[in-house]
């Protein structure tokens, strides 16, 4: 069996994890994991932000002598 497929522990036991070149990329959140974990929250809070600027545009239309 080649020593490849081998965890790297140390001889006493030791866990070294993973970790390598990627440890300087890697961070503790991400949006597109908030996206999978939570996808309705995410599109209420879209959905709201969309009809806020609706509502603001048609104000803002209305008062410069618009509709």
């Amino acid at each position: 069996m080649s020593t490849w497929r081998q965890p790297a522990d140390g001889k006493d036991g030791h866990d070294y994890g993973a970790h390598g070149i990627f440890d300087e990329h890697s961070a503790a959140r991400s949006p597109l994991t908030t996206l999978a974990r939570h996808p309705a929250p995410v599109a209420g809070g879209l959905l709201g932000a969309a009809l806020g600027a609706a509502v603001l545009t048609r104000t803002a239309l209305r008062r410069r002598g618009g509709r």
